[in-house]
């Protein structure tokens, strides 16, 4: 009987030691993460490049869509400093980040002059500080060469079209030495209020001379590439002597295996997505440009 009663309060023993073991949940993989701070709100410059992102499984973090701005309300750099500072850089692959958004506060926000020569140099500082913390992530910059034409908004309805075309004869003429050039250039600019055509050179000269800083604080570490894409233009234009003043000083710190001047700008953040993972993948890709009509490829686009 003692025994029976013994077998019986072992039992629940027997029969545990009998099943297997509980088992261990495996840890996740990690979210891979890159940050992009996008040129402004729209979908074409953050949502596509989250698409891409989708394809690699990269989950792409940008800030609150409120510090961004929508069309002629700019973005708060201030904001998305504090909300940088406030993240650990170094769990993401990579940042990408629009230094036309933490300079002016965004790509309309660049054609106007808000923001001093002096503040926007100082928030890029800001930026490098940031990225201090953390100098294993690559850190891709981009900056927008400023469009001829100023932002369409009724308050330049009257002039706007005589600007652009003022801007791109006084190149020709400077260029060229065109007397009809000339006569346009002077023609035009008698349409126009003479403090908008101050203001016009002046924005554009503050833009290159913080673009020319961004290669500077490239060449000494801040940012480990920075790409420079040509927003709309012509082939004589004020964008002429801007792009050789800044392709000089790239020239001058044999930066470049670190930069790329391009055509186009709402595309960059998303080439950037791209780059930044394949960089990852230490893959670079090949690509191999096919036409039916082969004349395109001898052909300026107008824009």
């Amino acid at each position: 009987m003692k025994s029976l009663l013994l077998a019986l309060s072992l039992f629940p023993t027997l029969a545990l030691a009998q099943q297997d073991p509980p088992a261990i949940p495996s840890q996740p993989e990690p979210q891979r993460k890159i940050l992009l701070i996008p040129v402004d709100d729209r979908p074409a410059v953050a949502h596509f490049a989250a698409m891409i992102g989708d394809i690699a499984g990269v989950q792409i973090v940008t800030p609150p869509k409120a510090f961004l701005g929508k069309f002629k309300q700019p973005g708060a750099p201030p904001s998305i400093l504090a909300w940088l500072a406030k993240e650990d850089i170094s769990q993401y692959e990579a940042v990408i980040v629009s230094a036309d958004m933490i300079a002016y506060g965004g790509l309309i926000a660049s054609r106007t002059d808000r923001s001093s020569e002096t503040l926007a140099k100082n928030r890029l500082r800001d930026l490098w500080k940031i990225r201090k913390t953390s100098f294993k992530t690559p850190f891709y910059v981009f900056s927008t060469l400023t469009r001829i034409a100023p932002t369409a908004v009724a308050e330049n309805r009257a002039w706007r079209q005589d600007l652009y075309y003022w801007a791109i004869n006084r190149e020709r003429a400077r260029l060229y030495n065109d007397p009809e050039a000339k006569r346009k250039t002077e023609s035009y600019a008698a349409n126009i209020p003479k403090e908008e055509l101050k203001r016009y050179d002046l924005i554009r000269s503050r833009n290159v001379a913080v673009q020319a800083e961004l290669i500077r604080m490239t060449y000494h570490g801040a940012f480990t590439h920075i790409t420079l894409g040509q927003d709309d233009a012509v082939q004589a234009g004020p964008n002429t002597r801007e792009i050789a003043t800044l392709n000089q000083e790239i020239a001058r710190l044999k930066l470049q295996p670190r930069s790329q001047i391009c055509m186009g700008i709402d595309q960059v953040s998303n080439c950037l997505v791209s780059r930044a993972i394949s960089d990852k993948a230490n893959w670079k890709p090949s690509v191999a440009i096919r036409s039916a009509d082969t004349k395109v490829f001898y052909k300026i686009a107008v824009y």
